[in-house]
């Protein structure tokens, strides 16, 4: 299960460092939710649509580079016979 702390702290701090835009984001959408709340629950449908793509996207992309670095390690730890004692380069022996 996922704990809900660390998003809200990256929400605080992206607000914090990012003040003006986020301010200037919310009186865009109270102002399309004050003139047409049927199109402003689309827009706020949509966006949350599209953060949990991106989020995903990056979540997925920082995976493939940890493995990438993991197999690249690995790689070269092969070729250069750097070995953890007890085992050789076939694998663990215990």
């Amino acid at each position: 299960m996922m704990d809900i702390s660390p998003v809200i702290d990256y929400m605080v701090n992206y607000y914090q460092t990012n003040q003006p835009y986020v301010i200037a984001i919310a009186v865009l959408l109270a102002f399309i939710f004050y003139r047409s709340p049927k199109l402003g629950f689309g827009v706020l449908i949509i966006a949350v649509i599209l953060a949990g793509v991106f989020y995903l996207i990056s979540d997925l992309s920082s995976m493939g580079a940890y493995s990438k670095q993991k197999l690249i390690d690995s790689s070269t730890h092969e070729q250069t016979g750097e070995n953890a004692p007890g085992e050789t380069a076939e694998g663990n022996h215990f």
